[in-house]
Parts: C-alpha cells; structure tokens; sequence
C-alpha cells in the first residue's frame, strides 16, 4: 500500500526534550491518564476536538542515545527523563468507559510495541509458545507495565496507525490502494515513543554498530565518532581503543586498518 503522512498534534519535533529520538534508562513508572496541564476540556484543539488524555512515563538514569538530525544533544535533568504520549481518548470518554482505538498512537506505538519486545525476549530465553500467534493468547500480552523497573530503551518509529479507507487512490483501470496513516508529524519525523531492544545489552549489535559508524575513517575520525554520539556514550572502551590501539579496536569490531583507514 501506498503511505501517506498522518499530522500529529504536535507542530513539529521542536528542541530540546521534544528532539529526542532514542532514550534509555530505568523505567520507574507510567502514570495513569491524565489532561495535559497545558489542556483545557472547553477550549479543545479545532481539528482534533476536546484534547485527549496523556500517560506520563518516567524515566531514571537516562542517557540519550540519538538525537535528530542538526539537533543539539539533550541533557536529562538529575538524570530524570520525562515523556508524554497521548492515550487517544478524552476525560469524558474515558469516564463512559470508552478505552483506546487499535488505530492510535497509544495501542499502535506505545503498547503494541511493547507487547513485541515482551515476546521477543520470552521466545529467545525458551518460553513456551502455545500458539503459532502470540496474540491469541492473553498470558503473552504484555505490555508496558511489565517493563516497570526495568532498563529500558525507547526509540520514536514511524509505525504505520490504519489505511485511510477515505481517501482512496484510484488507478485508471478503477483498482483501489488505501494509503496508510503514518505516526509521524508534519516535518516527516516521528514523534511517539516506541519499546525496542536494549542494544547496550546486546553486545554483537553494539560492535556491528561501531563498525559501521567506523568504517571509512581514519583513527582520529573515529575517536571523534565514538565520542561524540550519544549512542556509544556507554560503552568508552571502543573510544580508548580508537585512541590507544587502533588495530586490536579493528579486529575487535572485525574491521580491518588498511592504509590508516578501517574498512572491512
């Protein structure tokens, strides 16, 4: 299908905070709904309507591992990092029991995406699968408060919401395409949190993520590299190979330096 970019309500990614793209840190807890104290129930947003509750999630030790792009790194308070995601359902639908749509940000980014980790590292660590899909089966659905303690990494994804079943693309023989909604803002860029893997944990992933950002480079390119991204922030010992012993920096990423270059 083809896509088409849903606008969020947020007018662009903006600084600070709001640039933030990924961000890891222990995930001491997730507030109930609640109106954004910068929201009034009467005086709503004219396109969205009464303005939609929010959940809080808070985040301790927090290292901000990528920023978009031409946007100066931000640096979490006391280590206390702060997000907001819109639950998609307003104070007075929430109180008639209204729950989220399977289409919003909320189920589609922030629980769904959840739900996946949750599985994924059930299945790697030899869970019991009694279903060929895991959503069949309730006891697999865990979301977002499973991760409550727990070193987390949040990343904002451009998921695909619903087709826009309004808006067809009609081909000249009369056939149908239904774009998708995308959860981006109007700048292209995505601006809802994700779940996804701890690549600091996983240290295979971390070394193919050094070599690439390497490759190319000479020794003091690569210093500079390793330093000044966030991502690698937490594992210095690849920058003290790059300063010290660029060769064995080589071969523990499986690079090689040729010509005072790493290159495979």
């Amino acid at each position: 299908m083809a896509e088409f970019v849903q606008y969020s309500d947020e007018a662009s990614s903006g600084g600070g905070a709001r640039a933030v793209k990924k961000v890891r840190g222990i995930l001491k807890e997730i507030k109930p709904p609640a109106l954004s104290k910068f929201a009034t129930q009467e005086g709503g947003d004219s396109t969205y309507g009464k303005p939609k509750l929010q959940i809080e999630a808070v985040l301790e030790n927090a290292q901000i591992l990528e920023m978009f792009d031409g946007e100066d790194t931000y640096e979490p308070k006391d280590g206390v990092f702060h997000l907001w995601e819109s639950y998609g359902v307003t104070d007075e639908d929430m109180k008639k029991g209204k729950a989220p749509s399977s289409g919003t940000t909320y189920i589609k980014c922030w629980v769904l995406s959840a739900q996946e980790l949750w599985y994924d590292t059930y299945k790697a660590q030899g869970g019991k699968l009694p279903f060929n899909d895991w959503r069949m089966d309730k006891s697999l659905r865990k979301g977002p408060p499973e991760f409550v303690g727990k070193m987390v990494t949040l990343e904002k994804q451009p998921r695909v919401l619903f087709p826009d079943t309004k808006n067809p693309i009609v081909a000249p023989d009369g056939t149908k395409t239904y774009p998708n909604i995308i959860a981006v803002n109007k700048q292209g860029k995505p601006n809802h949190f994700c779940f996804v893997a701890d690549e600091l944990a996983n240290p295979t992933k971390m070394k193919e993520n050094v070599a690439k950002a390497i490759t190319g480079l000479n020794p003091t390119a690569a210093l500079r590299e390793l330093m000044m991204k966030p991502v690698f922030a937490g594992v210095p010992e690849y920058a003290q190979l790059a300063e010290n012993d660029p060769e064995a920096l080589a071969e523990k990423v499986g690079l090689k330096l040729v010509g005072g270059i790493f290159g495979s």
